[in-house]
Parts: C-alpha cells; structure tokens; sequence
C-alpha cells in the first residue's frame, strides 16, 4: 500500500516536471523506480528519461527488470539508439528484455528488419521466444508487407509463415494476440485464405480481428465479401470497423466494370452509393458519425461514389476537422473533376486556421493544380517560347511557397514529386526540373513525374535520355515504362507527320523502333518474366504500331494475359493508322467473342476510319448505327470520324446532318473535317461559310484547314481572294505555299508563282515543280515548263509523270523533236 502511494507521488512529481522531489523520493523509497520509469515513458521526455536512466544505472545496474523497462522507455521516448544502449549494457539476457526491445523496434514504425534479426539472435543465444516475441515479429513482418509493393509482398508472407509455424510448435499459436497479429499480417500480404483460417482459429470475437479481415477482403478487391461480413458480425461495430466496410464500398465504387459486363460507370457508383448510404445510417444509430475517423471516411466513400454533396454535409456536421478530414474534402473536389472547388477548400481551411495544413493536404492542394492545368487552354510565354498553362501555374506557384514557408513541405519526397508533376502539366519544365534538381532524395513517383512531362511537353528525347540514366539510380516500374515508350511514340509520330517519300518513311520507323524495342528489353529484364502488366503492354502495341511495325503489336497483344478495351483499341487505331483497315475490321467481332469487351467511343472511331479508308460505306453505316446503340453520338472523336467517311464518300448532306447533331463543336478537327468535305467536291461557297462560322467560334484553324480553304479558292478561280487569305497566314508551311503557287498557276499567273517558288522560306520539292509544270502543260509554256522539268528532274529524276508532262507541252508547240529526246530519256531511266 506504502510502495503503491510512493508511486503515485513520484509518477505525479514527474509529470510536473518536479525534478527535486524525484531525488528525494529516491532517496527514502527505492521501490518506486519502476513505476517512475514508466510515468518517464508515458510522457516521452527524453531529457527527464535520461535523468531516470542515470538514477537507475547507479541503484540497479544490472536489473534484468529494470533494464527491459528502461528499453520500453526509451522506444516510447522514440530514442531507439539508447535503447539499444541500454540492452548491449546488460551482461545476460532475458525474453523479457528481447521482447521490450522487439516491441520497441515494432512501435517506432522504422526497424522492422532489426526486429527479425532481433528475433533470430535471441534464439540463437538460447532464449525461448513467447507470445509477445512472436507478436513483435509479426507485426514487423507486417510493416514489411504494407511497406512492399503489391508485386513484392511474397517474400514478407514467406518470412511470416516460417514465423507462425514456430508460434505453433512453440504452443503460442493459440494465443488470442498472436491471433490477431496473424489475420492482420496475412490480409495485409492479400493471402485472404491464411487470414480466414488463423481468424476461426480465434476463441472469441474480437472487434479488431473483425476490422483486420474485413480490411483485408476490401484491399484484396474482394469488397463484396468484405461487406457480407461486416453483415454478419455478432458484434457491435467500432470506429475501425466501420471505418473497413466503408473502404469496401470505396473499392466497389473504383471498380471499372463498364469494359467487362457493359455496365456505365455510373450505374456501378450508384449501386455503391447506396450501399455506403446504409453504412452511414448504421453508424448514425451506432453514435459512431461523430468520430473523427469515421466521418473522415464517409467524405472520402461519398467522394469515390460521386456524390459531393454528400461528402461536404458530413465534413460540415463534423464538431471538429482534422488534416485527415480537410484532405478527404479536397481529395474528393479534385477525383470529381472539381479542381476549383477543391482549391476554394484549401483556402478556406488557411483562412480558419483551427488545422495547420500538412504535407498531405499541400500534396492534394497541388493535384486540384494539376488538374485545373488539364482543363486549361495553353498559353504561349511573353518572350515566345513554350507554350505554359498560366493560371494553373501561378497558383502552384503560390501553394510551392506556401509549402516551402510552412514547415518546408516542399522538401517532402511525396510534396516534391507532386510539384514536379504539376509544373509539367503547366507546360513549365524549368520549374519542374528546378524542383526535381533540389530534391534530396528522389523516389520512382518523382522520375515518373519529370519523364511524363518531357514526354508530354514534346521533349521525347530528353525523356528516353532521362529514362536510360534513372536506372542506375531507382528501379523503374509501369508509369516508368509507359512514359519512355510514350516518348518513343511521339518521336515517331513527330517524324512521320513530315512530308517524306515511302523509303525515307521506312527509314524513320526503323529507327524509332529500335528504341521501342530497347525499352521493351528492359521492361522484360526489370519484370523477370513475358507478363509486363497491362498498362506497360497497352503503351507496348501503341509504341510498336507507331513504329510501323504490326507484327510486334499484333505479338505483344495476343501475349498478353487479359485485354481492357484500351488494349483493343490501340491495335484496331494500329492497324488503321498503318493502312491496314481490312484486318481492323477482323479485329472489332473477335473483341465481343474473345475479350468479353464492348467498344468505347475511341474504339468505334478507330473502326469508322478503316471503313473511311476502305471506302466502305455499307459497314460505315452500320458502325454508326452501333455508335448510336450505345449512346456515343454526342463524343467528339465519333463525330469526327463520322464527318470525314460521309465527306469522303460524297454524301455531303449526311455529313452536315452528323455535324449539326453534335452537341459540342469546339474540336477544330470537326470543322476541319467538313471543311475537307466540301472542298474535295468543289463547293467554296459552303467551304467559306462554314471558316467563317468557324473563326465567329474563336477556334484556331489548323494547317490542314487552312489548305482546305486555299484548295477552295485554287478550284473556285478565286485568285485575290486566295491572295489576301495565303497573306493573313502567320508562318506559312511549305503545303501552304504549294496551294498558293496553284492558286497563281492556274489562273496563268506562272510568272508570279515562280517569283513564290524563288522567294518561299522552304527548298522546293518534287510537289512544288510538278505544281508549276502542270500548269505549264495547261496554259501551254514551254519556256517556264523546261525550267519546271529540269528541276523537277535534279529532284526526282524518276518523276515519270514529269516527263509525260514535258512531252505533251513539246507537243503542244510542234516540238517533236525536243518531245521526242524527252520520251528517250524517260525509256533510259526506267530501263
């Protein structure tokens, strides 16, 4: 009784900081050591622990007792070193030590691989471990796994059960906390079936066993099982409970189901919706709505549902927020395509100052940035250069100082990583770079970063060469790979949207492809194994088809284990985008018989344009009668696509009828498309009516349109008028300058076409010279004509077009002889 009331004294004395009373209760009452070294834990002050620590040390150097509460005491203080110290100090030890300084290992979060060691030393010095040694090495075995990749989890489950097959050879696999751990550390590895096991092995309910499964079934994706589960429990349930099922309904609003069951997207959020609602009610009557936690995860369930509303009416009945909860808010703005609103949060929660943002809500305040640089239009920089996204700039900006005044934020790995992927999406890669170059340890999120936004800021070089020097520093995984052979493909398309002859073509695929290929090396290196994941062997078809070659594309895609409808679609764009329609079409049956997959828009679009290419008019309607079946008609790339098969195959009237049906005409392509349409068949007054529409639009015309518009003028006869529409262009490009010198040609104005050819910032081509000896032919000079011919001929000197050309304009003029010498070169060069 005296012992227990001296305890109380000096634990009080300690918690006031008391330092003076401690050493007089020391010096009348030895016995309350122990309780004081645990008062000393509990309030984690390392100096006054320390003080304890040399009082101990002097009274009872080598207490095993004491010294296992020392240890505890220290890890408590998070001074593991002393700890340590500590326990090399003790001459022998005990399980009891082993355990306190195990567990303390387990308890900072940071040295599960020393608790391993730890446990096997201890066996190896001939201490027996018991339930709370197997407990601390479980759980460092799961620390290790929620540590792990998904892909990398294997080698923590095998150390785990090696673990569990000693606790039940030693007798200790019945203890009801080794139990517990057990189910935690196999649902966490995802080995759901051992987890189910250890977990009826339990002799009674526990709530945390309960939250550990039902956790454990919703982060394996088995989410329905989970709820079931949570259905049946006997328990009441707690706040981590509740807090599991309501990730399981979190999961099933994240499932895509629509590219498998032809389910919308829609349909599937609102199913979960109504599940989460009925969890919400439940934790209404089980007076759990007001816990932090819970609320906090019935923002972020209603978030992933969609339904915001929702999600603010909990936050806002919440007596208190924490950072957990600002995050869940903001998080769930930005994941709903709601950057402004999410940024409107974040401002708010500074201006309130009742919660001090941390590296978390400075991460989630910097995706609503990256967002909203995704919906903005681009910008090009005062001085010319790059074209940047300014708004969204400026305010990462602001949020990058905020981060950086505040705490130093910004150098969080996670913080940083997240500032370079929004300077990138701001089109800003010096900033990007700058952030990147200071980072004192960079992780893959970071390369990641700054590779996908040189791939996607036309920087593919500086991509790939970034991709092959990050593998000497941090290992590459999926978003790695996708990036390099996103750079490789935008290298190709860069290359190949040149004007360039077929052999020079082939060329430029080859050399893209080897790099294709040098990255798919190192994918199969880095995997170990032909399955590169799904998002890796996508990109993989893309790149290769991109390429040029479709024997590569065609091989990784039938390799691959399963098929999402973004795999289909990339081999059915390949085969179009390589002239091979014949085969898409063969493609799109197999893509319901074989993949279970319905086609998305982009899907269809890709098949309307083999129909296009095809000049099938009879299997393009009915493609857009599935595009109508599914509800697609009002998507952009549909439209388009539809646009251009009935321009092409004449139909001009049901061209216009799919234009004038589409509900958002900001696509330049669209316009383009019509604009195409009518030109090919010679109607300039439509052509410029709808340019004119066009511009009234505020929608900036691409090259193509605007040789649509020259092509009309050309043909109309329309020659000032193509004039002062060829003057108002800002940088011509040499397809330009080729429909104004045929502007000028066919209206016999061959003297100011060549002072073009002359004065044109671009080397003539094949295309120029025929362009002018076409005319020549028609208005019959023979003196402009020879010139036309003998340098069409140093260009391409099997031009054999041109020689028929010169040969009839000899003609023309009674010339036999000169005709005659043109035909006998034209029969050497092709002998």
């Amino acid at each position: 009784m005296r012992r227990s009331r001296l305890a109380r004294i000096l634990s009080a004395a300690y918690k006031q900081q008391a330092r003076p009373r401690i050493d007089q209760c020391w010096q009348k009452h030895n016995a309350a050591l122990l309780p004081a070294i645990k008062a000393c834990g509990s309030a984690r002050d390392l100096d006054s622990a320390k003080i304890i620590h040399s009082k101990a040390r002097c009274l009872h150097p080598s207490d095993i007792f004491v010294a296992s509460s020392l240890v505890s005491m220290y890890s408590r203080c998070q001074s593991m070193a002393d700890a340590r110290a500590v326990f090399d100090q003790m001459p022998r030890h005990d399980t009891v030590l082993w355990n306190s300084l195990m567990l303390g290992f387990v308890e900072t979060g940071r040295y599960s691989e020393l608790v391993l060691e730890s446990f096997a030393q201890m066996q190896h010095q001939g201490c027996h471990p018991d339930a709370r040694s197997f407990l601390a090495a479980i759980r460092a075995c799961t620390a290790l796994a929620i540590q792990d990749s998904p892909g990398n989890k294997l080698r923590s489950l095998e150390r785990g059960k090696k673990i569990h097959f000693q606790a039940e050879s030693s007798g200790c696999g019945d203890n009801v906390f080794v139990i517990n751990s057990l189910v935690e550390f196999y649902a966490k590895c995802g080995s759901m079936d051992d987890a189910w096991r250890a977990f009826q092995r339990m002799p009674y309910e526990l709530s945390v066993c309960w939250s550990s499964l039902i956790l454990g079934y919703a982060e394996s994706g088995d989410e329905e099982l989970a709820l079931q589960l949570f259905s049946g429990m006997s328990l009441a349930p707690e706040s981590r409970t509740m807090v599991a099922a309501l990730k399981a309904c979190m999961g099933l609003a994240a499932k895509e189901y629509g590219s498998k069951l032809g389910v919308d997207a829609k349909e599937v959020k609102t199913k979960a919706l109504q599940r989460g609602v009925a969890l919400h009610s439940q934790a209404v009557s089980c007076g759990l709505e007001k816990d932090v936690y819970v609320a906090s995860t019935l923002v972020s369930m209603y978030s992933k549902c969609g339904s915001m509303i929702d999600a603010y009416r909990v936050f806002c009945r919440m007596d208190q927020h924490d950072a957990v909860s600002w995050t869940a808010l903001i998080l769930g703005y930005v994941e709903n395509s709601e950057p402004e609103l999410a940024l409107e949060v974040f401002s708010r929660m500074q201006k309130q100052g009742s919660c001090r943002p941390d590296a978390t809500v400075y991460l989630v305040a910097l995706k609503a940035c990256g967002s909203l640089a995704e919906e903005q239009e681009e910008k090009e920089e005062p001085t010319g250069g790059r074209k940047v996204r300014v708004e969204s700039l400026e305010r990462g900006m602001e949020i990058h100082a905020q981060a950086a005044r505040n705490g130093g934020f910004n150098s969080d790995v996670f913080v940083a990583s997240t500032l370079v992927d929004v300077y990138s999406k701001c089109g800003s890669l010096v900033d990007a770079r700058r952030v990147f170059d200071t980072m004192p340890c960079y992780n893959v999120v970071a390369w990641n970063s700054l590779l996908m936004g040189y791939a996607e800021n036309d920087e593919a070089e500086l991509c790939l060469e970034l991709f092959f020097t990050m593998r000497s520093y941090c290992q590459p995984d999926c978003l790695t790979f996708v990036a390099a052979l996103k750079a490789c493909s935008s290298l190709a398309e860069k290359e190949l949207s040149k004007e360039v002859d077929e052999e020079m073509k082939k060329k430029q695929q080859l050399k893209y492809l080897d790099k294709v290929m040098a990255v798919h090396s190192i994918v199969v290196e880095t995997s170990g194994s032909g399955d590169t994941g799904i998002y890796v062997s996508n990109t993989l078809v893309d790149a290769y088809a991109k390429s040029g070659s479709m024997a590569d594309s065609r091989r990784v895609f039938d390799r691959m284990r399963r098929h999402s409808v973004v795999s289909w679609t990339a081999l059915l764009l390949g085969y179009t985008e390589n002239k091979e329609a014949e085969l898409a079409l063969e493609i799109l049956p197999l893509m319901s018989t074989q993949g279970s997959c319905l086609p998305d828009a982009r899907t269809l679009a890709a098949v309307v344009t083999a129909c296009t290419q095809l000049v099938d008019l009879e299997q393009g309607r009915a493609m857009h009668a599935e595009v109508l079946r599914l509800g697609f008609e009002s998507e952009i790339v549909t439209g388009n696509c539809l646009v251009d098969l009935y321009s092409k195959a004449g139909i001009m009237e049901r061209a216009q009828r799919v234009f004038d049906s589409m509900e958002v005409l900001t696509s330049p392509i669209t316009w383009t498309s019509l604009i195409a349409g009518y030109t090919r068949y010679s109607d300039s007054d439509r052509v410029f009516q709808i340019f004119t529409e066009m511009q009234e639009q505020g929608l900036p015309a691409y090259d193509v349109t605007l040789v649509c518009v020259l092509t009309a003028c050309s043909h109309a006869g329309l020659v000032d008028e193509g004039t002062r529409f060829f003057e108002r262009i800002t940088c011509p490009s040499l397809d330009h300058y080729h429909c104004y010198i045929d502007i000028l040609s066919r209206a016999n104005r061959l003297d100011a076409a060549m002072a073009v050819v002359k004065t044109m910032p671009w080397k003539a081509t094949a295309v120029t010279w025929r362009t002018v000896l076409g005319a020549c032919h028609k208005w019959k000079n023979v003196e402009i004509g020879r010139l036309a011919f003998k340098k069409l001929i140093e260009v391409d000197g099997g031009d054999f077009a041109g020689y028929t050309l010169m040969g009839n304009i000899y003609g023309a003029a009674g010339l036999w002889e000169e005709k005659q010498r043109v035909e006998a070169i034209k029969q050497q060069n092709a002998g």
